[in-house]
């Protein structure tokens, strides 16, 4: 039997502007994946413009096994 890969984006918002926040938030995410090797990652910050609240959005597209 042959493990399927799969693909996902994943996104994780975090309030503030710590990039160390953010990181440790995406690494929880990827957590629920098993072998997940990020293929992507851009970021995303929002100001007053969003709302008024300061985010960092991280966004992945990552590619695991099942």
């Amino acid at each position: 039997m042959s493990d399927l890969t799969r693909t996902e984006l994943i996104v994780v918002k975090v309030p503030g502007a710590d990039m160390e926040v953010a990181a440790a938030a995406l690494r929880e995410k990827l957590a629920e994946y098993p072998h997940a090797r990020v293929t992507a990652l851009t970021q995303r910050s929002t100001g007053a413009w969003d709302g008024g609240f300061r985010n960092i959005q991280l966004i992945a597209a990552i590619e695991y096994t099942e």
